[in-house]
């Protein structure tokens, strides 16, 4: 599975849905850049703890920080 499958996957999952169609991923292909689609699969439309989100910032600056030396 690609990633602008997954991303499908996870729009469909909410209460709108998303269709698995072709069209509908080309939709994503224009709207996500590769780079952006990696980073989108990570990311949840329902809530998480607030604890879990800053781990996760931390770890994405940390990563960023890094890549940017």
């Amino acid at each position: 599975m690609n990633k602008y499958e997954r991303i499908q996957q996870l729009l469909d999952a909410s209460p709108t849905g998303a269709p698995a169609t072709g069209s509908f991923n080309e939709i994503l292909r224009i709207l996500f850049t590769s780079e952006e689609a990696a980073l989108a699969v990570h990311m949840t439309l329902f809530p998480r703890p607030l604890q879990t989100i800053a781990a996760s910032w931390r770890s994405l600056s940390n990563l960023c920080e890094s890549m940017a030396a």
